[in-house]
């Protein structure tokens, strides 16, 4: 977790998971094992990100998207 990285309510981070400093992951989140999230990313609500998924920064994952396994965005 970097400095001023958020985390909501009821969202399961799994293992090996980074999350880069102003980066947001929102309530009811899952993501799975070996996740990078960038700096200022912002994972919305009800979304999940599969194993090995890579969230460049700066980017948004809207309101209840799946994103899949070893996939990039951004």
């Amino acid at each position: 977790m970097g400095p001023f990285a958020t985390v909501g309510p009821a969202t399961r981070i799994g293992s090996h998971v980074v999350v880069r400093g102003g980066a947001c992951v929102s309530h009811d989140c899952n993501v799975a094992d070996f996740v990078f999230v960038g700096t200022n990313a912002v994972v919305c609500g009800y979304s999940s990100v599969g194993d090995g998924g890579y969230i460049a920064p700066s980017a948004t994952i809207r309101d209840g998207c799946s994103i899949g396994r070893f996939a990039t965005v951004g």
